[in-house]
């Protein structure tokens, strides 16, 4: 059906096959437009899911730093002295930067997935990546006394994306 226009009625009027042959090629042409969209629909959702699976897996880390440091301040705030205070609050403004780092760098991710954001591959130290993912971790791993450190040649560089290569080694 389609609808034809009058000077003063619109009027639904029947269409044969052969025209809509005719009018937008074949129809089974259309059709198979039609599953090749649905499954490029289907792989961009199922890359929406992995991505905010991504994002919930490594925004606990710096939030489980925030609230373990939070509560250590809480539960031991009459016997803790001013120094190891001040040490956790660091720790959790650390914690704090992190996140906004990684919410950042999701941005950029999401603007890569949807073709506005070009990677930049550039020379690098890769120990400067290292030491920022063990940054990343850092306020977690101490909440839980669990003490990380490296132990990267500082000279040791590569040529890549370093905000790509920063999120392979932080996973």
């Amino acid at each position: 059906m389609r609808f034809l226009h009058t000077d003063d009625e619109t009027h639904l009027q029947p269409i044969k096959l052969s025209a809509i042959s005719d009018e937008w090629g074949s129809v089974a042409s259309l059709i198979e437009e039609h599953h090749k969209d649905a499954k490029q629909l289907h792989q961009l959702l199922a890359t929406k899911d992995k991505f905010f699976d991504l994002v919930a897996h490594d925004m606990r880390s710096p939030f489980n730093g925030i609230l373990g440091f939070a509560d250590l301040l809480i539960e031991e705030d009459e016997i803790m002295d001013s120094k190891d205070r001040k040490t956790y609050l660091k720790y959790i403004q650390q914690a704090g930067k992190t996140a906004v780092n990684l919410l950042s760098m999701f941005q950029e991710w999401a603007r890569l997935q949807t073709g506005r954001w070009v990677p930049d591959p550039h020379a690098f130290l890769i120990h400067k990546i290292v030491k920022s993912v063990v940054l990343f971790h850092q306020a977690n791993a101490l909440s839980n006394h669990i003490n990380l450190s490296s132990d990267v040649d500082a000279s040791l560089s590569a040529y890549a994306d370093d905000h790509m290569i920063e999120t392979v080694i932080r996973n």
